[in-house]
């Protein structure tokens, strides 16, 4: 009987959620229509889709307040130590949504036992420095691909989202350790084989990215200079190669693995590097390992030829330590041949 109650529930909540859409998309229509008819003589029609996307968010803005303009949450247990919660106050608070700031109310709690202070409906919508898990992710995309400051500037030119360098940082920081928790809880993966003509490649190499001060303090930069205005980013890639039809090489699809950070490489007694723990967790979450390792590409940065010898010194030998490009491999390149 309760299932069949829970699933006339759902039924009854599907069927409303249709009505709202057929009755937002006949509003929009309408709206739509209206617009249309005021730029026929052409002279606003070069702007209408603007105009209908600014009143579409502005509508979900709106409509969004409204359903969340009470918060009638029941204090339950305390998330730190499962005590009684108390109710201190409810408080206004502004959310940054893909569809622009939305003005809430949340309701305070407090612990009775350890004083620990919540708000429920920030669980309920996942909500993390003032920002939705879609905001969120706008923000990150933005951040990871240029400097904070730009993709603020983008983010305000494209969405609704005018959050500020700063909370831009913050977001695509915490969602790259997100993902980085992701990564190493990721495991390995079922161990794969090289078909025939097949050749796994692991490329690195090392770049400087711009860093605030703080990043660099006390850091030399290149040649001893001082100021250090970047930090080194350790890059790396693994692929597996093959021949074409014309006999030319190319990537197998699916099975290019890129990865980095600004982190050590340097050789570390009795244990593996950061960086060097980074690059045989990808090659057992790709489902490698370093036996499968044919062909290394690199230049003669120290670091990396000492990577190499460690872990795949069996599978192609490196040229005598001179500066350049370097490429070993089993699969028709010759040591030290450039590629």
């Amino acid at each position: 009987m309760a299932d069949g109650t829970v699933g006339e529930t759902n039924e009854e909540r599907k069927r409303e959620l249709d009505a709202a859409r057929r009755e937002l998309e006949s509003a929009m229509a309408r709206c739509a229509a209206a617009e249309l008819a005021r730029a026929a003589d052409g002279s606003a029609a070069a702007t209408l889709d603007g105009r209908l996307r600014t009143m579409a968010l502005g509508a979900a803005r709106r409509g969004l307040a409204t359903a969340f303009g009470k918060d009638g949450s029941a204090p339950g247990a305390c998330p730190d130590c499962g005590g009684r919660g108390r109710l201190l106050r409810r408080e206004r608070a502004g959310v940054e949504t893909v569809v622009g700031r939305v003005e809430m109310e949340m309701a305070r709690f407090a612990c009775r036992e350890c004083g620990r202070s919540w708000r429920p409906r920030e669980k309920l919508l996942d909500i993390e420095g003032s920002m939705t898990p879609a905001a969120r992710r706008l923000a990150s995309l933005a951040g990871s691909e240029t400097s904070c400051g730009r993709a603020d500037e983008l983010l305000r030119g494209m969405s609704e989202l005018n959050l500020g360098a700063k909370r831009v940082e913050r977001a695509t920081q915490a969602e790259g350790a997100r993902v980085e928790a992701w990564r190493a809880g990721a495991g390995p993966a079922p161990r794969r084989r090289l078909e025939p003509g097949q050749t796994l490649c692991c490329a690195l190499d090392g770049t400087g990215v711009p860093a605030p001060p703080r990043e660099t303090a006390g850091r030399a930069g290149k040649d001893g200079a001082k100021p250090a205005r970047t930090r080194e980013a350790k890059v790396g890639a693994l692929w597996v190669s093959e021949r074409d039809e014309h006999g030319r090489p190319r990537v197998v699809e699916g099975t290019a693995v890129l990865f980095a950070a600004i982190e050590s490489a340097a050789e570390t007694p009795g244990g593996e590097s950061p960086f060097e723990r980074r690059m045989l967790r990808e090659l057992e979450a790709a489902g490698w390992a370093p036996e499968d390792v044919g062909l290394r590409l690199g230049d003669g940065a120290e670091w990396i030829r000492r990577m190499f010898d460690d872990w795949f010194p069996h599978r192609a030998g490196v040229p005598p330590r001179q500066p350049g490009l370097v490429v070993a491999s089993l699969g028709g390149v010759e040591p030290g041949q450039s590629h």
